[in-house]
């Protein structure tokens, strides 16, 4: 059994002078991230001051998260450019008119204010304290909209020759809130699970009825409290959590296409393989209909793995929710949980899970092939104590052969760790397993070691998504562990 727990990456070194207040600060780099301020450029770490007048870069296999003084939350994709243009964080209210308890100040009555500019590639962001009043306190100007927000959690990718096959332009997906595109051809606002693409500076900006692919730049919580912190209901990556008022929050929802329907192939039900599947670390799966418990919120408590395993006086951290999948997952930390007879002391470790439930006998795929994309994960852990970033996962099955093939992406304790396997789908049953070999890069990507690993999951039913647990151990005893959640891709089939 692997219990794991984690930490963001590290890396570190002497940085400029810093010629004025900070804008935020880097929570989190990988791979080449680089600021540019005053005609010089540097490598950004965490914990790197961002000013104003900064511009970050980050590489083709860079990824960047920078937290900002209202508490704003900002994720660069690889080979992506921003400038901050202007920044002014919000003050203090006086005294007199200090808000009630638990109630913030206004972004327009505290004076702060945020512009950006998206030069190229692609960032989500969470908004912090600046955007819940007026919109004009926050702008994000591309070449060729302008993105105003009001309390938000949202996307947006600009392609200029460098997004494949995808046409140039710029696309935005809001995730929670709502957010207002506008350019010389008009205003277009989008909320919860909307999406849009502007073809340029001149033509209005349009709705599009699925998430354009090029969105995909999820956004690690940070578990030391630099994001909000676990509980706080701010959480997110990829889909986790709830906002502020408690609700769950979806990602995606209905809008990911299950419009589409069930992939095309041929289906049968089986009975006895209903109910819930649940996969929690390598070689814990609870299933059948009382296999898997959970609290109010769905967050996994218990399951039953020969013997019954129960969160005890561990917490759950990382959780996620994706509707158009039905997965939910997380991991438990911080205490000791029960195992049967035994316990787990996850105290400095933890156990991850993901799980869906089915009222019914799910109907299976026997034939086909689909490709799927990631939606959702926990943050992976290693035994060192460290939480690191899902940078990417995939997944592909051939219904046919009754195979399948997966690949992770991990940057952890200043490490890259890359894992690439095939496997085989149990025969009657939604679930599947393999193994991996594994590669160990450093941050500049110069090999450190290498190894196996495994990896376990299950397909929703019809197979339009699929949870997957994986562990990776290193020719030096280190191993890392994690889950992902993911969805058919449209046209992926």
């Amino acid at each position: 059994m692997s219990l794991l727990r984690s930490t963001l990456l590290l890396v570190s070194l002497l940085l400029p002078a810093a010629a004025q207040a900070a804008a935020g600060q880097v929570l989190f780099a990988l791979g080449r991230v680089e600021i540019q301020r005053g005609g010089q450029a540097f490598a950004a770490a965490r914990g790197t001051p961002v000013e104003v007048g900064d511009t970050l870069s980050t590489g083709p296999t860079g990824l960047a998260q920078v937290r900002m003084q209202d508490g704003a939350l900002l994720s660069l994709r690889y080979g992506s450019t921003m400038t901050i243009d202007d920044y002014q964080a919000p003050a203090p209210p006086p005294p007199a008119v200090a808000p009630a308890a638990g109630a913030a100040p206004s972004a327009a009555a505290a004076g702060g204010r945020t512009a950006l500019r998206l030069l190229r590639g692609a960032f989500r962001t969470v908004t912090g304290l600046i955007g819940r009043g007026s919109t004009d306190a926050y702008s994000v100007v591309t070449p060729v909209a302008t993105i105003g927000i009001r309390g938000t959690d949202y996307s947006a990718a600009y392609c200029d020759g460098d997004c494949g096959t995808t046409p140039d332009g710029l696309y935005v997906g809001v995730s929670n809130g709502a957010i207002e595109l506008s350019n010389d051809g008009g205003t277009l606002v989008l909320s919860n699970d909307q999406y849009g693409y502007v073809r340029d500076s001149t033509t209005p900006p349009g709705r599009t009825l699925e998430p354009p692919g090029v969105l995909d730049t999820p956004i690690p919580p940070d578990e030391d409290g630099e994001d909000g912190g676990e509980g706080d209901g701010t959480e997110t990556a990829a889909g986790d959590t709830a906002p502020p008022d408690g609700a769950v929050r979806t990602e995606s929802a209905d809008a990911r296409s299950l419009e589409s329907g069930q992939p095309e192939g041929d289906y049968e039900l089986r009975p006895g393989t209903g109910g819930s599947y649940a996969y929690a670390a390598p070689g814990l799966r609870g299933s059948n209909d009382n296999g898997v418990y959970t609290d109010d919120s769905g967050a996994l408590n218990g399951f039953l793995d020969n013997a019954f395993v129960s969160i005890g006086t561990a917490r759950n951290a990382n959780t996620g929710f994706d509707a158009g999948t039905g997965l939910r997952w997380g991991r438990w930390t911080g205490g000791i949980a029960g195992a049967g007879d035994g316990s787990l002391d996850l105290t400095s470790s933890s156990l991850h899970w993901i799980y869906a439930a089915s009222s019914s006998a799910p109907a299976l795929r026997i034939t086909g092939t689909a490709n799927y994309v990631l939606v959702g994960n926990t943050n992976p852990t290693d035994t060192q104590g460290n939480i690191g970033f899902l940078g990417d996962a995939t997944l592909f099955a051939d219904f046919t052969n009754q195979t399948v093939a997966s690949t992770v992406s991990v940057g952890i304790n200043s490490e890259v760790w890359l894992g690439s396997g095939t496997g085989s789908i149990a025969s009657g049953t939604p679930l599947f397993d393999g193994s991996y070999t594994v590669g160990v890069n450093d941050a500049v990507g110069s090999p450190v070691s290498s190894g196996t690993g495994s990896f376990h999951g299950f397909f929703t039913s019809g197979a339009l998504g699929a949870g997957l647990g994986f562990s990776l151990l290193d020719t030096r005893g280190a191993e890392v562990s994690g889950a992902a959640a993911f969805a058919l891709q449209p046209g992926g089939q």
